[in-house]
């Protein structure tokens, strides 16, 4: 008669529990206390970040009111962001974003530091004698110079 309650009690101390834990934060920290990452949350949604060997974030993952992000960070001054349709990648000579959002894509632009760009695709376009706003098709090359004033376009 003891082993049954006993083993009773060992089976009912053993029940599932459908408990939730809520934090503002959760830190992923290495056997020193060292923190190697966080999931939190940020003025527009949550966010997954991910820490080098000098505390700097070089991945993140957030959720925002306007869609997922993905970023990717080195000390170089290199990064990617993947966000509401568009890839960016920045470097210290500039940048190239590839777009597939309704409103400015499909295109590929190709920008340099001094802000002179060539677009690949669909581009909205201010005409010079007119100043209509016109958007170009997908199969049009576009090249701009820093004031945004296009140099040279086909079709």
């Amino acid at each position: 008669m003891g082993i049954v309650l006993a083993s009773a009690l060992v089976i009912s101390g053993q029940a599932k529990t459908n408990k939730v834990v809520e934090a503002y934060e959760f830190r992923l920290v290495d056997g020193s206390g060292k923190v190697l990452g966080s999931l939190g949350q940020n003025e527009t949604g949550a966010i997954l970040k991910l820490t080098d060997a000098n505390d700097k974030v070089v991945t993140a993952l957030g959720a925002t009111n306007m869609g997922a992000t993905v970023t990717l960070l080195n000390p170089s001054g290199y990064s990617a962001l993947l966000s509401e349709g568009a890839l960016l990648l920045n470097g210290p000579s500039g940048h190239v974003t590839i777009s597939v959002e309704k409103e400015a894509g499909p295109n590929i632009s190709v920008t340099d530091k001094e802000g002179y760009s060539s677009i690949l695709g669909r581009s909205d376009l201010i005409v010079p004698n007119t100043g209509k706003k016109e958007q170009t098709p997908a199969a049009s090359l576009v090249m701009v110079n820093k004031d945004n004033k296009v140099m040279w376009s086909a079709p």
